[in-house]
């Protein structure tokens, strides 16, 4: 983990640490789409055994994937009045019956009660799925065996919960997935005509199959388990018949049909290279619903202090403006960002080992790091990890606060490694720049536009995903919209000094010349995969 650039960009120069980095499954060695069919579903117009022949004809995916019992979208689930039920039919908790009056008794009480609602000292697998609460490394700390998140629906920043779901996936060695709900306030998709879950059902209701495409990417190319797009079991299907006797495939079926074929032709996706690991405070307690910046709250409970805020700044650097969502308008779910799919979410106490798989650490929030904590930082740096230093912080390590020069960044090498200090206290001035020389030393591509994407590393090989989310607009009153004018004619440049031997565009078999610059347009809402074959 020697601190400078990657040379030459082989595949197997990215990866620091195999074991932690690669992907978990739950499921034996591989990824998994579920189409729902064995989920419990009061759907009275479909006939059930024809559902099932249809997902087998058509390849839809899993007949029910059975993930391990547990807590299901249960953030909001504590906070809901306890005389309701959440989306998942679970009478909610009322939130805290008496208000905490420290961020560690807020999160000790969510634990007690959230544990003893769902029985999980009970289980000896179960599986956590915080939904629109960035908690993820809380369950895995309580015991979860897999963590997901709830996304779509009406839920701030995709990205974001990836990066939370993947970064506490790594840090506790288990797997991790996403549900994505088609469920958009209030309304949902529904092809049947027969307005199977009531007035706001109907083709337009929910979301569209664009970000439904757009969302699997980012989840399989970035290393997930599997994915679980919520009510499927009815969505993917229209009432009528084809001519082989089974249900006709709604457009959300034919892309669920679409992706499940991704998946078997592209099995072999390798490892997903995020060069960042972002380090969070333990009690930072964020909620990705907290849209009003005068209302943010830690556990619901705290107003954001500057280190909060700092978080939240950072992360809108990242995925610019995704923390709000604009009613039923889709263009910030997944952002096109000046950094791409890049980072982890870890938090402080992140063992040694998870520290060191990235080359590049990045400190934000209220941190109060334990004397054992600063010893694995700086052993970090010692053994040649870049640390993003907020002036904030610089009070844990006296040895690099005197050889701090006053300015707002210092670069300080200590052994193999170095630190980059940077400041004010608590905020970013100056870090886009410090991001942008760090993606040139670790990150092989440039690209001439700005969209989403994300670097993955087989033996052989380096996968670029480009994702394209501006200009497609979807909501429940006018359907699909899309922007021509946002389409993306990229310039992609491999600098990362191997020969190119092939490239191939794997969602559409495309073939390119073998080079290091090929040019590609991707229309608004749509995606490219770029392999890159090396020698």
């Amino acid at each position: 983990m020697k601190n400078q650039t990657i040379k030459p960009f082989l595949p197997g120069n990215y990866i620091l640490n195999k074991q932690i980095s690669r992907p978990r499954y739950l499921f034996g060695s591989r990824f998994v789409l579920d189409s729902g069919a064995d989920n419990i579903w009061d759907c009275a117009v479909l006939d059930r055994k024809k559902v099932i022949e249809t997902i087998d004809r058509r390849q839809l995916g899993e007949k029910g994937i059975h993930c391990p019992p547990g807590a299901r979208e249960w953030g909001y689930t504590f906070f809901i009045p306890d005389d309701q039920k959440d989306g998942s039919g679970n009478y909610a908790m009322g939130g805290f019956k008496t208000p905490p009056k420290s961020r560690e008794e807020a999160l000790s009480v969510i634990r007690e009660r959230i544990i003893k609602h769902y029985s999980l000292s009970e289980l000896k697998e179960w599986e956590s799925c915080p939904g629109h609460y960035l908690w993820q490394h809380y369950s895995c700390e309580w015991g979860c065996t897999s963590v997901c998140s709830e996304v779509g629906e009406s839920i701030s920043s995709t990205q974001t919960h990836i990066a939370f779901c993947r970064g506490a996936a790594k840090q506790y060695k288990i797997p991790w997935g996403l549900q994505f709900s088609f469920w958009q306030q209030g309304r949902i998709n529904d092809y049947t005509g027969d307005a199977v879950w009531g007035v706001h059902s109907k083709p337009n209701g929910g979301h569209s199959p664009s970000l439904y495409k757009r969302t699997f990417l980012a989840a399989y190319m970035g290393g997930a388990s599997h994915f679980y797009p919520e009510a499927c079991a009815v969505i993917n299907f229209c009432k009528e018949l084809d001519e082989d006797g089974c249900y006709k495939l709604s457009p959300v079926g034919e892309m669920s049909r679409r992706l499940n074929r991704f998946i078997a032709d592209n099995r072999n996706i390798g490892i997903n290279y995020t060069p960042f690991g972002i380090v969070l405070d333990y009690y930072h307690g964020m909620f990705s619903g907290d849209r009003q910046i005068t209302k943010r709250k830690a556990f619901q409970v705290f107003d954001y202090n500057a280190g909060d805020d700092m978080t939240y700044n950072l992360f809108d650097k990242f995925f610019p403006s995704s923390w709000v969502t604009f009613g039923a308008n889709e263009a910030t779910y997944q952002v096109n960002g000046p950094y791409g799919d890049t980072c982890d979410v870890l938090l402080q106490n992140a063992p040694q080992e998870v520290l060191d798989s990235y080359p590049c650490l990045i400190m934000t929030g209220d941190i109060n790091l334990s004397e054992e904590e600063k010893k694995r930082y700086a052993a970090y740096v010692k053994k040649g990890g870049t640390l993003i230093l907020n002036t904030a912080y610089l009070s844990f390590f006296p040895e690099y606060e005197a050889e701090y020069n006053g300015f707002r960044r210092c670069d300080i090498t200590d052994e193999e490694g170095t630190v980059i200090v940077y400041g004010p206290d608590y905020m970013l001035s100056g870090l886009d720049e410090i991001l942008c020389e760090q993606l040139l030393r670790l990150v092989p591509f440039r690209l001439s536009e700005q969209v989403e994407y994300l670097v993955n590393v087989t033996e052989g090989s380096l996968i670029l995903t480009l994702i394209n989310n501006d200009g497609y607009y979807y909501n429940h009153t006018t359907g699909e919209m899309v922007d021509s004018g946002k389409e993306k004619k990229l310039t992609v440049s491999y600098t990362g000094g191997a020969q190119v031997k092939a490239v191939k565009e794997l969602w559409t078999a495309e073939v390119f010349p073998a080079a290091d610059t090929l040019e590609i347009s991707v229309p608004p809402g749509e995606a490219a995969i770029l392999e890159f074959s090396l020698v």
